[in-house]
């Protein structure tokens, strides 16, 4: 399997993406690289990022972070053998929080993602809407957490294997190589 991020807004940084790649895939990383284009249009900071990401079961992730591109991609493409899934857009709770109403976020038609499969020369398609999301359920968490004792929904470790695998692709972009994993 092959999956494809994409974002071309910088306010979402690689990280996020890097974490929802490890996600969808618990197995172990095999290699990172990473390449940042950074310092050019009269800015101290990366431009453009790209990450590759293979794991041990042959899933390759691609993450692209830029805030030069002005050419549209999808926000999510995976593809395998028989089928494809491609997510445009953002998260809809962005525009809604602007605006002071994000329980009011709502998904446009044109952002749900497509899923396209090919069985036996029958070729279908499916557009499915995303499940709402809640950005204050995540400090609703916290807030529970401390005052409460409830669990943790985003545990340490997952955060600890994220930057590992970060820390990997920053290793990469100073040696500009691959840089091998031993979670």
């Amino acid at each position: 399997m092959c999956a494809d991020f994409a974002i071309n807004n910088a306010t979402l940084l690689g990280a996020h993406l890097i974490d929802q790649a490890l996600l969808l895939n618990d197995g172990k990383v095999k290699w990172v690289f990473c390449d940042i284009l950074g310092g050019h249009w009269g800015v101290d900071i990366g431009n453009h990022a790209h990450w590759l990401i293979k794991f041990e079961d042959d899933t390759l992730f691609n993450i692209e972070v830029s805030n030069v591109s002005r050419a549209d991609r999808p926000r999510w493409r995976a593809l395998g053998d028989r089928g494809s899934f491609v997510k445009w857009g953002r998260d809809p709770q962005e525009p809604f929080m602007i605006k002071g109403d994000i329980d009011a976020a709502t998904e446009p038609e044109a952002h749900y993602a497509r899923v396209r499969t090919d069985f036996d020369g029958m070729v279908s398609e499916l557009a499915i809407p995303s499940l709402k999301g809640s950005w204050k359920s995540y400090y609703q968490n916290i807030s529970e957490v401390l005052n409460g004792g409830a669990e943790l929904i985003v545990k340490p470790e997952q955060i600890v294997r994220m930057m590992r695998v970060y820390d990997a692709t920053m290793k990469s972009v100073a040696r500009q190589q691959v840089v091998r994993m031993t979670e």
